[in-house]
């Protein structure tokens, strides 16, 4: 009788630590996966301002020309190159630990006369400095030069 309750005290004793060993595990990936998605959160926040920081600085303008001038002037801006229709920028951005991060910011712009005036559209899509594939892509435009009627 005393060696089957040792069995059992030994068999339930088994049982919770796995119990606490898988509960560790799962609090620990979630965690992990929490700080992970807290992360991209954060590039994506800065990868918004910095489209529309860019997207505010070109429709600022009243031609490509001009919209690439204005945006060669914004504070946060290291390198701009021009790219055929539209230019490519590396700006700064500052992450909640006071690093400095760096993001490629490319815009392309489209113009079309129309009846109403010249309309101004761009596509601006912000990547984080090494990758291929954008974090945020943004669609602006406005009509430039509207003639009263």
């Amino acid at each position: 009788m005393k060696k089957t309750r040792n069995t059992a005290f030994a068999v339930e004793l088994l049982a919770l630590f796995a119990l606490m060993l898988f509960l560790a595990v799962t609090v620990t990936r979630t965690m992990m996966k929490a700080r992970s998605m807290s992360i991209s959160a954060e590039q994506l926040t800065r990868a918004v301002t910095l489209a529309e920081e860019a997207a505010e600085a070109a429709m600022a303008a009243d031609d490509a020309a001009e919209a690439k001038a204005l945006l060669s002037k914004l504070a946060n801006v290291q390198t701009m190159r021009e790219t055929g229709e539209g230019c490519e920028l590396w700006m700064e951005a500052q992450s909640s630990e006071g690093k400095t991060e760096i993001y490629r910011v490319t815009l392309d712009f489209s113009e079309e006369k129309q009846a109403e005036g010249l309309f101004l559209a761009e596509e601006i899509r912000v990547y984080n400095e090494q990758e291929s594939e954008p974090l945020y892509t943004l669609n602006a435009g406005a009509y430039k030069g509207v003639r009263a009627q």
